[in-house]
């Protein structure tokens, strides 16, 4: 066993009081006059919303897009060429594109009654067609999940170079189709955030279980229109993550959009048993793949391997495609199927 380095035995600073129960997730806290906050998400994967009725006696306490006029739709640009930019909003606006998506937030002074009041909440949906297929995705020309976008390719990248040049007199090519199982990242711990206005300093202070604090100050400051030295992010214990946690997510607007516009504690924690945010699954990726070989070194040397081995072994060139792939956020992909579980 080495004394250092990878493989090495190293001392765990959180494991003790993990152990004993004085951990410090979001979840754990609780501020006076705290409310609770439910997300009604859509049932289908792609529809336009037709209308969105809210029960009587419920007005105040359920909030649609039309709602938080106040907040911006996040919004990432990227000077990456081929990139095409697109909005998210915070609770969805004319349209659902996945199934979970949050179109409408519930506030109630415990998470139960947040919860029944969701489910009062009435929305009429004209459906669309659903594309579940990359390949699919991006031969059909009637069905957009960006109406403004000529179609569902949100990036093309050419990162292979001298292919064609490596490839001209090879004589073998070799075509296959290959199908990666569709990602999903669930850690034991949930995500939660809460946020508050604290009077004091004149700040919104937000505790969220990310591992991006800096990121998510950045990104509320700029959606919820406020300097960013009036907003505080505490990550405090967060638990497994997998880059689940280092997005901003519409949620964390939404609440965070609460104790600003309200001036009271607000809080929202993801369960296991709910349908994923937006930001824990991405669409199955397909690749279409063609290889050159040369002859002294046959195709027979990828049988057997795995995908990043046959990779390796490749004597001439590899170029996979992965159109309309999504590799975090599921709004900028297709729509999806089916609920993740």
């Amino acid at each position: 066993m080495p004394s250092q380095g990878v493989g090495a035995r190293v001392q765990r600073k959180e494991d003790a009081r993990h152990l004993h129960g004085r951990g410090n997730f979001v979840s754990d806290m609780i501020l006076q006059g705290q409310s609770e906050v439910a997300f009604l998400r859509s049932p289908i994967a792609h529809g336009r919303i037709r209308r969105i009725v809210k029960s009587p006696g419920t007005e105040t306490q359920v909030f649609v897009r039309a709602d938080l006029d106040d907040a911006a739709s996040i919004v990432a640009p990227t000077t990456v060429p081929g990139y095409k930019l697109s909005e998210c909003p915070p609770l969805a606006h004319e349209k659902v594109r996945f199934v979970g998506e949050a179109i409408a937030m519930c506030i109630a002074p415990t998470r139960a009654e947040a919860e029944d009041i969701a489910e009062q909440v009435e929305v009429e949906f004209d459906e669309l067609p659903v594309l579940v297929d990359a390949h699919a995705a991006r031969a059909e020309p009637t069905v957009r999940v960006h109406e403004d976008w000529s179609d569902n390719l949100f990036l093309t990248l050419n990162y292979e170079s001298g292919f064609d040049a490596k490839a001209k007199n090879a004589p073998v090519v070799i075509r296959r189709e290959v199908a990666l199982a569709r990602q999903a990242m669930v850690p034991m711990e949930g995500k939660a955030v809460l946020a508050h206005w604290d009077d004091r300093s004149d700040q919104l202070v937000v505790y969220a279980s990310t591992q991006v604090p800096h990121i998510i100050r950045v990104g509320l400051a700029q959606f919820l229109g406020i300097d960013q030295g009036r907003v505080r992010v505490i990550s405090p214990d967060v638990g497994g993550g997998f880059g689940y946690k280092a997005v901003l997510q519409p949620e964390e607007l939404c609440v965070a959009w609460l104790a600003l516009k309200f001036r009271r504690p607000s809080a929202a924690g993801f369960r296991r048993s709910m349908p994923r945010s937006p930001s824990t699954a991405a669409p199955i990726r397909l690749g279409r793949s063609r290889s050159r070989w040369s002859r002294d070194k046959p195709p027979a040397t990828c049988r057997g391997r795995t995908p990043s081995a046959a990779i390796a072994a490749a004597p001439i060139a590899w170029r996979p495609t992965s159109p309309a792939s999504c590799p975090i956020a599921a709004w900028r992909g297709l729509a999806s199927a089916s609920p993740w579980s």
